[in-house]
Formats: C-alpha cells, sequence, structure tokens
C-alpha cells in the first residue's frame, strides 16, 4: 500500500478532475499528487515510514526460486494490513469471529 502511486496520465479526464481540486502537481516529466485532508497525509507518511522500516530491508532477499519466499511476503502483507488497520482504530476479527 506505501508504494502504491497513482499514475496521472496527462490529458485525461482524471488529470482535469484532480488539476481542478487543486490535487495536482505537474511537471514536464512527473506527476503527482497531494491528499486534500492532512490527517490522510499523514497516515500515509506513516505507513511509507513503516514500509521503508519493515520491508524494504527484506524485499531484496526475496527469490521467486525459495517455495518459502512466498509465505515471507504474504506475512509482510499481513503485517502491513495489521499495522494499517491498528493505525484507522479498525477493530479485526480472530479465527474464531471474536474481534480483537
Amino acid at each position: 500500500m506505501a508504494r502504491s502511486r497513482l499514475l496521472v496520465i496527462p490529458g485525461t479526464v482524471a488529470e482535469r478532475h484532480i488539476r481542478g481540486a487543486g490535487l495536482l502537481d505537474a511537471a514536464p516529466f512527473r506527476r503527482a499528487f497531494r491528499f486534500a485532508r492532512p490527517d490522510v497525509a499523514d497516515l500515509y507518511d506513516a505507513l511509507a515510514a513503516w514500509f521503508v522500516q519493515n520491508v524494504t530491508p527484506v524485499l531484496p532477499r526475496l527469490s521467486e526460486s525459495r517455495d518459502d519466499d512466498l509465505r515471507v511476503l504474504a506475512e509482510l502483507k499481513i503485517a502491513e494490513w495489521r499495522w494499517l488497520t491498528a493505525a484507522l482504530g479498525i477493530p479485526t476479527t480472530t479465527a474464531t469471529g471474536a474481534a480483537r
């Protein structure tokens, strides 16, 4: 999630709407967007920092040739989901259906 990016293609309806909302930073070779709400921007920054600390160091060590690495990748995605739901205060459930 933290590495997801919105690709804004020049000349599209999406670009026009994002630019009209004042959320588009446009340059000749790069387009990016800003979050309208500061709390969302803060959450994104915190998630990106979590990703850099927890995922970025692991990714270069993974290989498609090792069966166990898919499990490691899945565990990282689960950890990311847990971090995000905890940061947002979203209750999660256990395998038995009990809320945590």
